[in-house]
């Protein structure tokens, strides 16, 4: 299934004194004018997580919404 976007978006983290630098990538599927969003609690989001180490943005979307919705996706266009 095309995935219509992915937004990937730095973080920067603290453990104690060092500082590293994640991404977050999130997706949005569009299909009959309507947005995919996972629900999570009370809170609804789109499909996403962060990169594992020497993942690329691209891989880490195609796995998270694999993960989060059992969705085979294609991401087609990258915002960043």
């Amino acid at each position: 299934m095309p995935l219509f976007l992915i937004i990937p978006q730095g973080l920067e983290l603290r453990a104690g004194s060092n500082k590293c630098l994640t991404s977050f990538v999130g997706g949005v599927l569009i299909k009959d004018n309507k947005i995919l969003l996972t629900k999570g609690g009370d809170d609804y989001s789109l499909p996403g997580g962060h990169n594992q180490i020497g993942e690329t943005s691209r891989e880490t979307i195609i796995r998270e919404f694999k993960e989060e919705t059992g969705l085979d996706v294609e991401p087609l266009n990258v915002i960043s």
